[in-house]
């Protein structure tokens, strides 16, 4: 059956990367917004995020500081995705720190449901290198995208419609701009347009016209412009309903390491 699997290197022992993939206080560090957990085997890991998606985790394989092992119990918002599949961590001691090897089993097919799965899977261990490297990770941040209210003829009823692309797009700067590393250019690179954000000096996301143009890696960051593959770039048109900020800042977790 299809899997998703990873490895990556952390600076940090094993003792230290099982702990954060154990303990309700470190999970909301780097990947929820609030945990209840016990680290035994039967037991469940709940997860629960601000946009009110929960995910319940029985733990089924446990050895300290070198496997976890998880069988999803339930994930409303992918039930018919992750429910009944397992995730495993097996951490390895190096002399750098841990080698970690993560993977995601079970999948029916391999479909736009797998691929949003690896995407996310690319994004928060990301974000739990960074937590145990630097001390700060990217947990999830619910950020629905700004609409604005609109008059509909003479009944005075109010509908929502989708901000325009520069409001959505001076949201996404004004909430990165609080980050120290991030900074808007006065002028794009040649091609890019203009009023990029960077970070660490190297541009990240910027509005094309219309359009939303972030970096990042995977499948999702490779659309075709002119015919040629542009790798590592993705564009948001303005009538997807994607949310703009939360891209942008997986966006800034990908480019911010590259030094």
């Amino acid at each position: 059956m299809p899997h998703i699997a990873q490895e990556r290197v952390i600076k940090a022992p094993p003792e230290t990367v099982f702990a954060a993939i154990t303990r309700p206080a470190e999970f909301t560090q780097w990947w929820a917004n609030r945990a209840v957990a016990e680290p035994a085997v039967g037991s469940l890991v709940e997860l629960r995020f601000d946009n009110g998606e929960v995910m319940t985790m029985e733990i089924t394989g446990l050895a300290a500081g070198e496997k976890v092992s998880w069988l999803v119990r339930q994930a409303a918002q992918y039930a018919h995705l992750w429910e009944g599949t397992t995730i495993t961590w097996d951490l390895a001691p190096l002399s750098t720190g841990t080698r970690l090897s993560f993977g995601h089993h079970g999948f029916a097919a391999i479909d736009a449901g797998y691929e949003q799965t690896r995407s996310r899977w690319d994004y928060f261990p990301r974000s739990l290198t960074a937590y145990l490297e630097t001390g700060t990770g990217t947990p999830y941040v619910h950020t629905p995208d700004i609409t604005q209210s609109v008059h509909t003829g003479d009944t005075g009823v109010m509908s929502r419609q989708p901000a325009a692309p520069d409001e959505r797009y001076t949201t996404v700067i004004e909430a990165l701009l609080g980050n120290p590393d991030v900074t808007l250019s006065s002028r794009g690179k040649k091609g890019f347009g203009s009023a990029a954000l960077q970070v660490n000096g190297k541009i990240f996301a910027m509005l094309v016209g219309d359009t939303l143009v972030v970096s990042g890696d995977g499948a999702r960051f490779a659309p075709r412009r002119d015919g040629r593959l542009m790798a590592e770039w993705l564009a948001i048109d303005a009538l997807s309903d994607v949310n703009w900020l939360a891209l942008a800042r997986e966006a800034t977790g990908f480019v911010a390491p590259q030094r």
